[in-house]
């Protein structure tokens, strides 16, 4: 078999597995409580004729302005149609109108929202395959596409909240992907493809932000480029990002108290504590509390495997462009695999560190971190195979089957509802499980229920 069949093959199996993972999601009869909101909001706006440039724009004041009703198109949820309604800051414009369109092509109901989810998913994924192509060596391509499939990746859907990982991932990396090769050919219609998709990424999530830190840095360090060219090319991306930036910045001035209510949700995000259980008391979430939970996700989303070698792939990344800086005058290659993982890392570090409050109450603010962990994972297992050549394929058939079977009971659990202890031991927690001593922590991601040993909340991880 040769290596383009074998990159082929494992295309095949990663896109499988991905389908295998949304058809029982899609098969599921029950809808989460965030795809109830998302049709309550379309069936109130439809009941009260809001259009959607306006109206579903505004959501209901309290997220407890919903009840069960068994004639409710929504699946047996209906909000109250009295209700007061607030500019939606969490998300800008793009989500709600996407929901709206998806609404009114297949009508209000669960399905409608999966697929909205599902189709980004899928666009995901061409885009990593599309990064592979253009950036991963095709001899160990196929290892890259293998280690897409982490578990935060296969059901990444599952957290349809209105920020749509996969669409704002998928906007992002397009972008970014558009930029690099802007810096390399210097064609006009990359940078409007580069300030079209940026700007979608930007009106899809305001987390987003953190790339623009990324653009600059991969111009300024870039050794290929010229002073001049990099005055010219700089003058020109700080106009198309302030343009966007100004352009949300417009949209929620005509939205009644819309920029006063996102600057204060940004503060809760970072430090708020209000009706977060066991902290608000205390007035702040302990840093060693924050660095366990965030620890804990981390190894549950993505694999302790991942973990493990993304960590050795940053830092053999920071090595050698430390020593690559220090020869060249601080110019570098800013293509090169280990200077794109270090703007992978940074992209997804504000979301996930810096939002403090808000990534320890949800897991879905270390999202951005996909596309870090997908080539860290790569790039920290071509570095042991290289320190450990006579052990190469021993090696790689190792790590790749103990990352596929932290990943693939993880993933499926996630998507069907049921906990690994339901998986693995049919409900019954056996003794030397009840035992460990991890399982004392003081920690409410690791609650379970007493019968079925599920989780209590969504956000929760299960065991």
């Amino acid at each position: 078999m040769n290596i383009k069949q074998t990159i082929l093959i494992s295309k095949i199996f990663v896109t499988m597995l991905l389908v295998w993972m949304a058809v029982i999601w899609w098969q599921k009869e029950e809808i989460t409580l965030k795809e109830m909101q998302i049709m309550s909001i379309a069936e109130t706006h439809s009941e009260k004729g809001l259009s959607f440039t306006h109206g579903y724009n505004f959501y209901p004041d309290y997220g407890g302005n919903y009840s069960h009703e068994a004639g409710s198109k929504t699946g047996g949820v209906k909000s109250v149609v009295d209700t007061n309604y607030t500019a939606y800051v969490s998300a800008p414009v793009l989500v709600p109108i996407a929901t709206w369109s998806v609404m009114e092509i297949f009508g209000i109901g669960a399905h409608a929202s999966k697929f909205l989810f599902l189709i980004f998913s899928f666009l995901l994924l061409w885009v990593f395959f599309k990064f592979a192509s253009l950036y991963v060596p095709e001899l160990t391509r196929y290892l890259f596409i293998l280690f897409i499939v982490t578990p935060f990746f296969l059901f990444n859907f599952y957290y349809n909240d209105l920020n749509l990982n996969s669409m704002v991932l998928s906007f992002v990396l397009i972008s970014y992907l558009f930029f690099l090769k802007y810096l390399k050919e210097r064609k006009e219609r990359d940078l409007i493809l580069f300030a079209l998709f940026v700007g979608l990424s930007f009106w899809s999530s305001f987390f987003i932000l953190s790339i623009f830190p990324v653009f600059f840095l991969h111009l300024i360090l870039e050794e290929s480029i010229e002073r001049k060219s990099k005055f010219n090319i700089g003058f020109k991306i700080s106009i198309i990002l302030l343009l966007i930036i100004a352009s949300i910045l417009v949209y929620y001035a005509m939205l009644p108290g819309a920029i006063d209510k996102a600057i204060s949700r940004v503060g809760e995000r970072m430090t708020g504590v209000q009706d977060i259980e066991n902290y608000e008391e205390k007035g702040s979430i302990p840093l060693m509390d924050f660095a366990s939970k965030l620890v804990i996700r981390i190894v549950s989303h993505f694999s302790p495997v991942a973990l493990i070698l993304s960590i050795i792939g940053l830092i053999i990344s920071i090595r050698k462009l430390i020593i690559d800086s220090l020869k060249n005058k601080f110019q570098i290659n800013s293509m090169s695999l280990e200077f794109i993982l270090l703007m992978l890392f940074a992209f997804g570090a504000p979301s996930a560190l810096l939002l403090y409050t808000g990534s320890f109450i949800h897991p879905y603010f270390i999202y951005q971190w996909i596309p870090f962990f997908t080539l860290g994972s790569y790039m920290g297992l071509i570095w042991l195979t290289e320190v450990f050549p006579k052990w190469r394929r021993v090696l790689i058939f190792l790590v790749v089957s103990l990352f596929l079977v932290f990943s693939l009971p993880r993933t499926i659990a996630k998507v069907s509802g049921k906990s690994l202890i339901d998986l693995l031991f049919n409900g019954k927690m056996p003794n030397w499980y009840k035992q460990t001593s991890w399982m004392n922590l003081n920690n409410p991601e690791l609650k379970l229920n007493k019968v079925h040993f599920k989780p209590i909340d969504e956000n929760e991880i299960e065991i």
